[in-house]
């Protein structure tokens, strides 16, 4: 009952044992999987953030030619920067986007257009136009708003049976208080698919309109053709979308990377948990197969137990039939067989102690192995990372020094202009000074004036008193009061132009120097001398010096700021490339030493292999350059017995053979390898030259395994194996192999 009840407990836990194996190489299965996607998703993860940092990298290139005007003239720059200019819209190619399939078109119907400046009003225009001739900057093409009218194409009056893709004013978007100038520049143009089609449009039209086709060809009215290379404009069409696109690149990216990392999370605590199963059933695993040694053993001892029993109960039977009497000697032998007993009990507690020693010990093992594995997948994956940042950062480095470059040209020219305002804002404060002189002059020029004028009112008053009696002067007088009322009109007239002039100089105040007249009086200085000539050279030579730029100063500091972090990126760099090339003649050192060692080894190693080789003469080697020996040639010389040393291209094709032969065994000798293929070197060598290279080629097999490809009955008969390659049938080959030391004992044998 007892063994019954054992294999019953046995067959349980096999059952138990198979479905945790079969459990174990599903869930292993399913680990693997989870880590290969792990591992796809954290490459994915790498590979959408340098995606994200290659459309940052750009969007800051396009974002920064936006803010510096790349691509327009100077002229359009200085009147687009220029804040003071009011009334400026912006350019043409700044006002409307298109999407990319009609960019080549668009400005290749533009051209010139696109540099052209959309004003509130001629007024504006005019002030800009007036700057730019002060200031010498070039010309500009400007459109008033109030002026230019819409000049669009009637689509009914188009009689043409070509189809068409659109008015180029249509394929474009603007503000709406744009269309006029839209419509005037890019009315009239029409949009076609390919070059054929526009011809066949253009001669159906009678040649009466602009026509473009995408890739940038024109057919203009009359029937001239414009075509070849078309030479973008900066990408001032496409920028605004491009910065758009990667602006949306990034977001989608970012997103990306969110959702990847996410799934990256939540595979890990998947693999994480299975692999946490897989931990469960192996330890079941190892209490099941404990469980089933320990069964085996119960049942192995009931069995021996019921076998020595059923030899027991036999022997007693017949000792009962024979010897009925003898119980002394039942009891004695039933005592030895409980201390059997015992022994068996006390061998089955040892075997059991061991086994869970043993199990113990496979644990460890087991917990070490994953240990190890996780650590060596973590190593790999740190491993892709770094040599991902490492081409990265060599790419950095390319793109940091070319930065670095511009930057200083920048941040020089800056510091130049910076210098000149300086300068420019000591002479203003000059010319203030003296303005502010000739101003109090004329004011006290004013109050002279109308005492005089007071003066001469009390004189008229007067003689209009007098005028009844005085008659025989009254002529006098009239003619006293025509002048007097005229050198009134005058005075009048100069104080006027004087408060004009102060208006004026107040204006000027304001608008020069931000300064109002109570403030300039405080800056007055009474001690300063005032030459006319001089200020007036001062003046011609501060108009000379062009626009000031007011944004210098921060322009100054947002450029110094970025030349300062390349500086110290290049300080960085500098070090770095120090210690590299320290570390490069440091091994340039090593490897001169060590290729000087082995080289007088290997050439005192061919002296002797040389002679032994070519039974005498001599042999050398040579280095040509002996300061630069790392690119220095080496000169084989060589000296076969009986005849002169000469240089290696002099020898005969056997010696030259036999003494790269040599060259070879020399570097052998010098520094052993374990394995050396052969093939066929010796094939030039006669049978005397052949002995000695099989002899010497046994000798060196104590230390390296050679396989030699042959021909050579005489290397065939150092060998101690010989293969040979047959093909009894076509494209079909056989090895046949033969031990020549057993080949020699058979023949001895069978002689």
């Amino acid at each position: 009952d007892e063994i019954s009840k054992f294999n019953s407990q046995k067959q349980e836990k096999l059952s138990l044992i198979e479905s945790l194996k079969q459990e174990f190489e599903d869930i292993n299965k399913k680990v693997n999987s989870l880590k290969i996607e792990y591992d796809k998703v954290s490459s994915d993860i790498q590979g959408s953030k340098l995606k994200i940092n290659e459309y940052n990298s750009k969007l800051n290139i396009y974002t920064d030619m936006e803010k510096h005007y790349e691509g327009f003239n100077k002229g359009v720059k200085e009147v687009l920067k220029n804040k003071n200019l009011e009334g400026i819209y912006g350019a043409l190619g700044q006002v409307i986007s298109s999407s990319q399939k009609y960019e080549k078109a668009l400005e290749a119907s533009l051209g010139s257009y696109m540099q052209n400046i959309i004003t509130k009003d001629e007024n504006s225009a005019k002030n800009a136009i007036n700057y730019l001739k002060k200031n010498n900057l070039g010309r500009v093409t400007f459109l008033p708003l109030n002026i230019i009218k819409s000049n669009k194409i009637d689509k009914n009056a188009i009689k043409s049976s070509t189809k068409y893709i659109g008015i180029a004013s249509e394929l474009v978007k603007f503000d709406e208080k744009y269309k006029n100038i839209i419509e005037n520049v890019l009315g009239r143009t029409i949009v076609i698919g390919s070059m054929d089609e526009a011809i066949k449009f253009a001669r159906e039209t009678n040649h009466r309109y602009k026509v473009v086709t995408l890739d940038g060809e024109i057919l203009n009215p009359g029937g001239s053709l414009t075509g070849g290379t078309v030479r973008t404009n900066g990408n001032i069409l496409s920028r605004k979308r491009l910065i758009e696109e990667f602006k949306e690149n990034i977001e989608k990216e970012k997103e990306k990377l969110n959702s990847l990392e996410q799934e990256k999370t939540s595979l890990r605590g998947s693999i994480d948990s299975n692999l946490t199963k897989i931990e469960k059933i192996n330890n079941e695993l190892r209490e099941s197969d404990k469980s089933v040694v320990v069964i085996n053993a119960n049942i192995k001892s009931a069995n021996d137990e019921v076998s020595n029993l059923n030899n027991n109960l036999n022997k007693f039977e017949n000792e009962k039939l024979s010897l009925g009497e003898n119980l002394e000697y039942t009891l004695t032998k039933t005592k030895a067989l409980k201390e059997n007993i015992n022994e068996i009990e006390q061998k089955h507690l040892l075997n059991k102690n061991e086994i869970d020693t043993l199990n113990s010990k496979l644990k460890e093992i087991n917990d070490g192995y994953e240990v190890d594995k996780s650590r060596f997948d973590d190593l790999n994956i740190e491993y892709a990372k770094l040599n991902q940042i490492h081409q990265a950062t060599i790419k950095d480095i390319d793109r940091i020094q070319k930065e670095i470059k511009s930057q200083n040209d920048v941040l020089r020219t800056t510091k130049e202009q910076l210098e000149e305002s300086k300068s420019n804002t000591v002479k203003i404060q000059d010319q203030i000074k003296i303005e502010t002189s000739e101003k109090e002059n004329l004011e006290n020029q004013i109050i002279d004036e109308n005492k005089k004028l007071s003066l001469k009112k009390e004189q008229k008053d007067s003689i209009k008193k007098n005028r009844d009696s005085i008659t025989t002067e009254s002529k006098n007088i009239d003619r006293q009061y025509i002048e007097i009322k005229e050198s009134l009109f005058k005075i009048e007239n100069k104080i006027e132009r004087l408060r004009s002039s102060k208006e004026n100089y107040i204006a000027k105040l304001i608008e020069e120097y931000e300064l109002s007249l109570e403030e300039a009086k405080s800056l007055k200085d009474e001690s300063v001398v005032i030459d006319k000539k001089e200020l007036e050279n001062l003046k011609r030579q501060i108009k000379s010096l062009g626009n000031v730029n007011i944004d210098s100063i921060k322009e100054y500091e947002e450029i110094k700021e970025r030349y300062d972090f390349y500086s110290e990126q290049k300080k960085d760099l500098e070090e770095s490339i120090e210690v590299i090339y320290k570390l490069i003649k440091e091994l340039e050192e090593n490897m001169k030493r060590e290729f000087n060692e082995n080289f007088i080894l290997i050439n005192e190693n061919f002296k002797v292999v040389y002679k032994k080789l070519f039974g005498g003469g001599n042999g050398e080697l040579r280095i040509v350059d002996k300061d630069n020996i790392l690119e220095s040639d080496i000169e084989i010389v060589a000296q076969p017995p009986g005849k002169k040393m000469k240089n290696l291209n002099l020898l005969s094709g056997g010696e030259k053979a036999l003494t790269a032969i040599s060259i070879l065994f020399s570097i052998i000798l010098a520094k052993p390898t374990p394995f050396c293929i052969l093939d066929e070197i010796e094939a030039p060598l006669d049978d005397a030259n052949i002995y000695r290279f099989g002899e010497f080629l046994k000798e060196l097999s104590k230390d390296t395994q050679f396989i030699s490809i042959t021909h050579r009955r005489g290397t065939m008969e150092v060998a101690d194996y010989i293969y040979g390659v047959t093909m009894q049938e076509k494209a079909i080959s056989k090895v046949i192999s033969l031990d020549l030391k057993e080949a020699k004992k058979l023949t001895e044998d069978i002689i």
